[in-house]
Formats: C-alpha cells, structure tokens, sequence
C-alpha cells in the first residue's frame, strides 16, 4: 500500500463529526463516523451483540446532540427503560468525548447478532420508557432538561420525537452500523459505523413545519446505508453532495470525536469521603480491600486498608 493511501485509509478510518449548514442557512447537518467509539464502548463493558448495539445507537445520538454547543458544554442523555435493557445512559460534550453504559449488558446471545436480527429486537429490549435529554450550558446554574415518553420505537425515533416535542426542532436521525465478520477477542466488531442527523433550525421552525418535514423525511428516506459510502472509501465530508444535493450545504465545523471518560482515583476517593467517617470505618474492619468500578468505562478502582484509614484521619 503506498503512503498515500495509507494516510487516506488512517483519515478514513478516524473518529470524527462534521457539520454542515445549507446555502440558503434553513438547514443543518451533522455526520459521524464512530466505529473506533463503538467498539471501544462494547469491549471496555464486555458487551454482548444486542447490549453493544443499543449503546452504540445511544452514544452516537447524544454525540449528535452536542453539534450547537460550544467547548465543554455538554449533553446527558438517558433512556429509562422498562424493557430488559433497563437504563441507557450517554454523556457526550462539545470537544468530542463521549461515554455511556447500558445496565444489562448481556441481552442476546452470539447466535443472533446478525444485523436483521438486532434491528427486530430493538424495540422489545427498550420497550416502554422516557427519554430525558439535559444540557449543562455555560452561564446557567442549572441543566436545561427535557423529556418525552415514548413506547415501542427504537432509539432513533426516541430522539426524533424529543427534539420536535420537546424543543418543537423537525428533526430526522440517521444510525448504520456494519459489523464485521470477525470478532474482537470473541466480541461482535463494527468495520464501519456512521450517524448523521438533520434538521430545520429554530428560527425557522414557524414556517410552515408540514412542509420542512415531509422534506427531511423524503431526504432521509432516500439515503442509502451510510455504512456502504465508508467501505466504498468515501468520506464523510462528501456525504452531502451525493445524498442531499438539493440542499447545497457547506462545511462549517469538523472535530475529532472519542469514546473517553474523565474518572480518575481522585475523584472516586472523594466520593467515598461523602460516605461519612462511620462508614469509612466500617469498611477499614472488613479484611479484604475495596473495589469500586466506573459505570461509564468499566475502569477499576482498588482502595487499600491504609488508604481508607488516611480518608478517616483527613
């Protein structure tokens, strides 16, 4: 392979979101490419095929939710569902980090991982349940924070119908992941992964809603698997031109986008300072020593006897 194509294949195969608005600035588009982040998320959790689907879709979402903010302004994002996928939970901010976690993490065998096979069960893993989006924005005490029930739809739907009910935003999400055929240490593995999402902006949401709507929905319902395009060494930033011609949009933004969290000893250590000493102390008479594990990356924290005693003596 020559250098050329090497670096182009490196660049194609980088994590990245970039956004675009149209010539005549009614329309916005976000675009991700995120396998690396999907199969990061299923491999730190030990995901099962089913378990890694839905956080992958989730992750990608909420990353698509941070396109108007700015820095380390960020989205929570969180699926309270009573299906046996119990809490879907992402966090992403708008330098392109992004972390989540699923609570059952063992929802389908191997056997079924097939794409179809995930797509069919979607909707009886999540079932029924709210969606609760907050925005932790600059110059705000307090999240900004929405919700919408929703009931038999899948992921992409759920946020769809949030930002036009609960921020009145016509919106269409766009979620492809194309697994590989092999597996990652006995892991279902993503070769290419691609999001995209787009939507009328608020200031021209009174303008005849219908009609903004049934175009993005011909838009979106004329797009071909994203996945393909990436296989086909077509990169994101030409997305536009091939699939919404009409829109004419332009390039206004690009980062590179990770699945990262900031957890670190310190901070589990100051967690367990809010225990109270009563129970610091309780735990300094047990033999063995404490272990504590983030929900967000699966990283493990090992707290020794001494290390307790000294959190009880400061």
């Amino acid at each position: 392979m020559s250098k050329e194509r090497s670096d182009l294949q490196r660049l194609k195969l980088r994590d990245r979101m970039v956004q675009f608005i149209s010539a005549d600035k009614r329309y916005q588009l976000a675009i991700l490419n995120f396998s690396h982040i999907a199969n990061d998320s299923i491999g730190k959790h030990n995901l099962t095929s089913l378990s890694g689907y839905l956080l992958s879709k989730m992750m990608a979402a909420t990353l698509l939710a941070t396109a108007n903010l700015k820095s380390e302004e960020r989205i929570v994002a969180k699926l309270n569902c009573d299906g046996p996928s119990g809490t879907i939970h992402a966090e992403a901010n708008a330098l392109g980090e992004v972390r989540g976690y699923i609570s059952n993490r063992a929802l389908m065998p191997s056997s079924a991982s097939s794409k179809a096979g995930l797509l069919a069960t979607e909707n009886a893993a999540i079932g029924l349940g709210t969606l609760s989006i907050s925005k932790i924005i600059y110059g705000r005490a307090t999240p900004v924070t929405g919700f919408i029930e929703f009931s038999g739809q899948g992921i992409i739907q759920a946020f769809a119908d949030y930002y036009k009910l609960s921020e009145q935003i016509e919106t269409v999400v766009k979620i492809d992941l194309k697994m590989d055929e092999t597996l990652n240490n006995g892991l279902v593995n993503y070769s290419e992964a691609v999001a995209l999402q787009l939507q009328l902006l608020p200031q021209f949401q009174n303008d005849n809603a219908d009609v903004a709507q049934s175009k993005l929905n011909k838009a979106i319902t004329n797009t071909p698997n994203l996945s393909d395009f990436i296989a086909d060494d077509i990169y994101i930033d030409q997305f536009p031109d091939l699939i919404f011609p009409d829109f004419l949009f332009r390039e206004i933004q690009r980062k590179n986008i990770d699945f990262f969290c900031r957890c670190n000893k310190d901070k589990f250590m100051n967690s367990l300072l809010l225990l109270g000493k009563n129970e610091l102390q309780s735990m300094v008479k047990e033999e063995k020593e404490q272990v504590l594990q983030c929900h967000f990356c699966s990283s493990i924290y090992r707290f020794s006897k001494t290390e307790l005693k000294e959190l009880i003596q400061d």
